[in-house]
């Protein structure tokens, strides 16, 4: 367990300061590790970072209540204290009656903690003994819960970041006591991996789990379901990473192992043909993608019935391959029997139902009916507020695909402020080097193209290239779609023949991953060839 810096955090309302300074003497003489704003924060120093360190780190936060209401201050660390608590349970939040307060002091959404009564004065025993009794009990509790467990509920609350201490704490204790080979290492090393993999560490993500799939083969062996599920994650993240032959070959290696030990029609098959489907469908591969999705769908249709999540997702990802092949009343059809299989399972405020109505938004766009677009996503971003937060990236997501919609919609100014929240969202949510991020500044760069903003589109296109490049590598598949789009603001600029080099690197690129056939590919060396004339013509 990671040692806590303190035992005790002391929330108060400030003209309470005074009794709350002399409650935090008397824990501190009883032998507790109290933190008072007024003791630990330093004049210039960075005040709220250390005040949300402080509430993590300490076993126990009082929340004290005297004569005066609480002010926006106070209930902002007691709605932070209730939300830590929800992560990790060994959290014990303790009110506090100061003398004068009243029994109804407390708010709403804290009647059911019991307090500790100090209304008859600071140096009540009974009240006191109340308090260290409980504050003791909060320090036995961090003690007892394991860091790989607080690491899991950190991350089911989108607290990737703070989940990897945790996780990392694990680790070393496991490798500590059992040596760097055991299979509760490879475990703790995948989990790792999962969080690196989601907050766009990519590399770091691939190494942990070629050590888990090492591991996990001198274990099990390399015919073990085990190994397979590592080589199906190390497909995923090598995917992300834009090497999608040895992607393939992961998930091609995965299938065959886990179709000879449990059979063609288990469900785990069905998940392992999905997964190649996908990359297949990144390759350009649309039949062949097509027929994976097909495939897995039939399988779980089989396993599961008709009206089951699993079928749901399988539903969708057929949409989404037979939406790149066209077929739009098809693709349409699958996402709705999705939503529909998701909202009678799940009911309507659920996060899969809101992914549903997002895909059913994205093909009712390319349909052209941009006003049932504009509704599903409006209705998917009010689902996703509610569930996860308005800071959440999933968030940030439905604001992306809503600015896309409103731009289709001619409502630039509007797009580009939806554009601008997403990317701010996912900036504060994963960092200002994660390839989501490339991707938000790619789509404002789009939008400020379309208001005429040349200059302010370039300078994302060029900060979206340099975090994916640095994050992917410069052969993937989203660095030519950038360098197309760099290419046609350049284009249009004037500048033709800088836009001609961009743009063969951006041909050169699709062609290696997709083929010269694929629709990337043409549509580069379509716009490619106009640029060509135009310089011809100026030239003349």
């Amino acid at each position: 367990m990671l040692d806590s810096s303190f035992d005790v955090y002391v929330s108060y309302s400030h003209p309470d300061g005074d009794m709350a300074e002399i409650l935090s003497q008397s824990l501190r003489q009883a032998g507790f590790r109290v933190w008072l704003d007024v003791w630990q924060l330093v004049p210039g120093s960075p005040w709220l970072s250390s005040v949300e360190q402080a509430i993590q780190a300490a076993s126990s936060i009082i929340v004290c209540f005297g004569k005066a209401l609480t002010n926006q201050w106070q209930q902002s660390e007691i709605q932070a204290a209730l939300l830590l608590q929800s992560v990790d349970k060994s959290k014990t939040i303790i009110p506090v009656l100061f003398p004068g307060a009243e029994a109804t002091s407390l708010p709403s959404f804290l009647w059911d903690r019991a307090a500790a009564d100090l209304r008859h004065g600071l140096d009540d025993e009974r009240g006191l003994e109340a308090l260290r009794a409980a504050i003791q009990k909060g320090i036995d509790n961090s003690k007892n819960l394991p860091d790989e467990r607080i690491g899991d509920n950190l991350v089911e609350m989108g607290k990737l970041n703070a989940s990897l201490e945790y996780y990392g704490e694990a680790l070393s204790n496991e490798i500590l006591t059992s040596g760097n080979e055991g299979k509760k290492v490879a475990n703790l090393l995948i989990k790792l991996a999962a969080v690196k993999h989601r907050i766009g560490d990519l590399t770091s993500a691939r190494t942990l789990l070629e050590q888990a799939a090492s591991i996990r083969k001198n274990i099990f062996g390399e015919k073990s379901t085990s190994f397979a599920s590592v080589l199906n994650n190390l497909g995923s993240v090598v995917r992300d990473l834009g090497d999608l032959a040895t992607a393939r070959a992961y998930f091609e290696q995965a299938l065959e192992i886990d179709q000879r030990v449990f059979g063609p029609e288990h469900p785990t098959v069905a998940n392992r043909l999905n997964n190649l489907g996908s990359v297949l469908r990144d390759l350009g591969d649309l039949a062949a993608a097509r027929a994976y999705f097909e495939l897995a769908l039939e399988i779980d249709q089989r396993a599961f019935g008709p009206e089951h999540p699993a079928v749901a997702t399988r539903l969708n990802n057929l949409g989404s391959v037979l939406r790149d092949l066209g077929d739009l009343g098809a693709a349409r059809e699958c996402f709705e029997l999705a939503l529909e299989i998701d909202r009678r399972v799940f009911g309507p405020e659920h996060p899969n139902v809101a992914n549903r109505l997002n895909n059913l938004g994205s093909v009712r766009r390319d349909l052209g009916d941009l006003a049932a677009a504009r509704e599903c996503f409006e209705l998917a971003l009010e689902i996703d507020r509610r569930v996860f937060g308005s800071e959440h990236p999933t968030v940030a997501n439905r604001l992306n695909n809503l600015g896309s919609v409103l731009r289709d919609l001619s409502d630039l100014t509007t797009a580009r402020t939806y554009f601008e929240q997403s990317l701010e969202i996912d900036r504060r949510a994963l960092g200002y080097e994660h390839p989501t991020v490339a991707n938000r500044l790619n789509n404002l760069g789009s939008v400020l193209r379309d208001l005429g903003d040349l200059a302010a589109a370039r300078t994302y296109f060029e900060q979206s290239l340099e975090i994916d490049r640095r994050a992917l590598g410069s052969k993937h598949p989203n660095i030519a779609i950038t360098l197309s789009n760099l290419a046609n603001v350049l284009s249009e600029s004037g500048a033709l023949e800088e836009a001609l080099s961009i743009y063969q690197q951006s041909y050169n690129s699709l062609v290696d991953t997709y083929g010269n056939d694929h629709p990337l590919s043409i549509r580069v060396l379509d716009n490619s060839n106009k640029a060509k004339a135009i310089l011809g013509l100026a030239k003349e």
